[in-house]
């Protein structure tokens, strides 16, 4: 075997040849690797090639929906089949509740992120009860239940799912599975505009001890910056998404690498230093043709700057 294995040209291959388990796969290998590479867009389009074949054990499904990375839904050309896929499978009799759940954890958070936040917060709220007995998972549901802005959702339901996680989270989960949480609490506090975020942001740790708790600090960077930004703290919006970008970048986190690039340029914007402001911008874009994230806070700044600019038409 070739090293590194050429993982996404043997899938094809596999599968042109008509070898369905060596193809399923190789597929699930080129998609873990495009995971650890930061790369959701061809990770989220080889599981769900991998999972569109049928006839998977139970297990093998649950294994396979929970390793989708969230971040990609928003930009998944293919979501709509995608959650056809996942309705299907929750309706599979095959699946014990517990596997329905993550099944359902899976299914709302891509509707959430596809704009279908009734659907998607019924799914998540569902999912809750289903994984009872898995608190790590249930907390993943009610975290994201935390955050969920929509108007069909209140600021109390917010507070009260909130609640729920952290309290979950303090007293049912081990140590090195808190930090995750930890940040999505900080955010959920920032986002309601409740100050009490900026204090628990401060304890978040600043060193990791595990590779996975690194990404955690490397996204907690990104996303607190980000808020620093929106807040009108721009010294503490250029130190976090500084030190995430750097870190994004040593780590092969690409999509977080380019998320953090992308708000630097907002910055930017905020704090006028504009020089070469829209030739970074339009890098940006160009290199992320398929991020909608980064085409949209790319595509404000490029038409922020035409506007000064006395360029009414192109922005």
């Amino acid at each position: 075997e070739v090293t590194p294995a050429p993982l996404s040209r043997l899938a094809h291959h596999f599968r042109e040849a008509g070898a369905r388990e060596r193809w399923c796969h190789y597929a699930e290998r080129a998609g873990d690797l495009a995971l650890a590479s930061g790369d959701h867009q061809t990770a989220v389009a080889m599981l769900h090639a991998v999972l569109e074949e049928g006839e998977l054990p139970a297990a093998d499904v649950v294994r396979l929906c929970r390793k989708f990375p969230v971040f990609a839904f928003s930009g998944y050309l293919g979501s709509t089949d995608l959650v056809r896929t996942l309705r299907s499978l929750i309706d599979d009799a095959a699946l014990d509740p517990a596997e329905r759940g993550r099944v359902r954890v899976q299914l709302g958070r891509m509707l959430l992120h596809t704009g279908q936040y009734e659907a998607g917060s019924a799914a998540l709220e569902q999912a809750v009860v289903d994984l009872a007995d898995s608190p790590l998972e249930a907390a993943s549901a009610m975290s994201a239940l935390a955050r969920l802005t929509a108007p069909s959702w209140p600021v109390a339901a917010q507070r009260r799912w909130l609640r729920r996680v952290t309290e979950l989270s303090r007293t049912m989960l081990p140590a090195e599975q808190r930090l995750t949480f930890q940040g999505e609490q900080v955010m959920a506090l920032l986002e309601m505009g409740d100050p009490a975020g900026w204090e628990a942001a401060r304890k978040i740790p600043v060193t990791a001890a595990s590779p996975q708790e690194a990404v955690d600090l490397t996204r907690a960077d990104l996303n607190i910056g980000d808020a620093a930004m929106h807040w009108g703290r721009y010294g503490e919006a250029r130190r976090r998404l500084t030190s995430g970008h750097r870190s994004a970048q040593e780590q092969g986190q690409l999509r977080l690498r380019d998320m953090a690039a992308t708000t630097l340029v907002h910055l930017d914007w905020h704090t006028g230093a504009w020089e070469d402001l829209g030739r970074r911008a339009a890098e940006l874009a160009a290199a992320a043709p398929d991020e909608p994230l980064i085409q949209l806070d790319t595509t404000l700044v490029t038409g922020l700057l035409a506007a000064s600019a006395g360029d009414l038409d192109t922005a």
